[in-house]
């Protein structure tokens, strides 16, 4: 384990209650990535969400941790002393993401309300993480990053016209490389998909087309479709792609994954008589 230089999330907030919006977004953004993982912390409390001398979330302490394989795994097989008022569904002894998004929404409640922060700009995304109905709640970590960046940002002059022009040229060529995709394929991260982007340009760079387009979809998607052999993706647009996501700060990033899942959605589902007869399974 590394050895984290810091303080707990609540002593911070104290001292610093102006970096409640960059501690909730890192937060927000950590156990999003053990959803995308399957693992449930199961012992969320201010003790256990550190904060370094640079301002990085550090989340730690999963002894209670819970690797989730089947749906039976989110039984509650713990019983701890918890600092917030419990949820719906341990009633019925479940303890699932949602029951994790309910305590990392009453942990940022009590310290908004314990130190009067005035300048938090995510209250209508923490008003969906802390309703006690498991089932009116608002599902999962992704959704609430999508939430977020709905909640407050204004988007004028975010991004400059040449990154939006990257950014359409680049997904306009990716989207055409598939046919169609399984219903149940997810989407990479936005760092996965940079980094797999990044080795794809790497075998590529001294060509003006990438050689094998099934490396770009591969990026995106994790699961089944079907796609083109006949498309192809432009090396130099690949280049401004990657760079426009490696220039990028984690709200942008944001952004950027949004735009991309909202790509991908338009996408059609395997199933469908899509009219084609030269795509191929993968």
């Amino acid at each position: 384990m590394d050895f984290i230089d810091g303080t707990d999330i609540r002593t911070f907030i104290s001292k610093n209650p102006e970096e409640i919006n960059n501690l909730f977004n890192q937060t927000i953004e950590a156990f999003s990535y053990l959803e995308m993982n399957n693992i449930l912390h199961r012992d969320i409390r201010p003790k256990n969400i550190l904060i370094t001398y640079d301002k990085t979330v550090k989340i730690i302490d999963f002894g209670f941790g819970k690797q989730i394989e089947s749906y039976i795994d989110f039984e509650k097989s713990v019983s701890l002393a918890w600092r917030y008022e419990t949820p719906d569904e341990f009633q019925d002894s479940i303890y699932d993401f949602r029951t994790e998004i309910y305590f990392i929404g009453k942990l940022f409640e009590s310290l908004i309300g314990e130190y009067d922060i005035t300048g938090f700009r995510y209250n209508d995304t923490l008003k969906k993480m802390i309703i006690k109905a498991h089932d009116n709640r608002i599902k999962s970590f992704i959704d609430i990053k999508e939430s977020i960046i709905t909640d407050s940002y204004v988007f004028d002059d975010y991004f400059t016209w040449k990154e939006t022009e990257t950014f359409q040229k680049f997904m306009d060529e990716v989207v055409n490389i598939y046919s169609s995709i399984d219903t149940d394929c997810e989407y990479n991260g936005i760092d996965q998909i940079a980094a797999e982007l990044e080795e794809v340009y790497k075998n590529n760079a001294l060509d003006r087309e990438v050689k094998n387009i099934v490396d770009i979809s591969r990026a995106f998607t994790k699961g089944n479709y079907r796609y083109y052999t006949n498309k192809v993706v432009n090396v130099y647009l690949l280049k401004n792609f990657i760079q426009l996501i490696k220039r990028s700060g984690t709200e942008k990033k944001n952004i950027i994954m949004l735009n991309i899942n909202n790509r991908l959605r338009t996408i059609k589902r395997n199933g469908e008589n899509n009219g084609f007869a030269d795509d191929i399974p993968f």
